[in-house]
């Protein structure tokens, strides 16, 4: 639980610009979670919850192209299974692709394996970054924005 606490830090140090980077950490780790919904959450109950959205979907769309990396420079290890690799392209390409992956990265799941997915099919690397970002804005709007109606609520709540 370092990182979290490091990444809490990073947001009470730099505000915004911290959101910003702690959510491109959290999301730049391949195969391994670090919980970005702390610091969203921490974020949004005392900041603006929509800047904090952004902010952080910014920062976890540029964070995501970890993942994309590892899938596109993997290819060179897959060359033996080309065919599936074709194969699994063509299905995913003939399907709202675009709509998938924003759908998935606005779940609370991990998401890395859509992401090196991706790099390995070559999917348009502008699209997968502007899809990461619509779901992840979603996503951590949803969380800011609740924990920042749940910190104005807690003195009505306690009267």
């Amino acid at each position: 639980m370092a990182v979290a606490e490091f990444l809490v830090g990073l947001v009470h140090t730099f505000g915004y610009l911290g959101v910003f980077i702690a959510a491109a950490i959290a999301n730049a780790t391949v195969l391994l979670p670090v919980p970005a919904f702390i610091f969203i959450i921490t974020a949004g109950a005392v900041l603006n919850p929509w800047l904090v959205a952004l902010a952080g979907a910014l920062g976890a769309a540029l964070g995501e192209l970890t993942g994309y990396g590892v899938g596109y420079g993997g290819r060179r290890v897959l060359k033996h299974k080309n065919a599936h690799i074709r194969r699994a392209q063509q299905w995913f390409m003939k399907r709202p692709s675009f709509a998938a992956i924003a759908l998935f990265s606005a779940l609370p799941l991990p998401f890395d394996v859509i992401g090196i997915f991706c790099g390995v099919i070559k999917y348009d690397i502008r699209k997968f970054v502007v899809a990461v970002f619509i779901g992840r804005f979603v996503l951590y709007a949803a969380l800011a924005y609740a924990s920042s109606m749940g910190i104005m609520f807690l003195p009505d709540f306690f009267r």
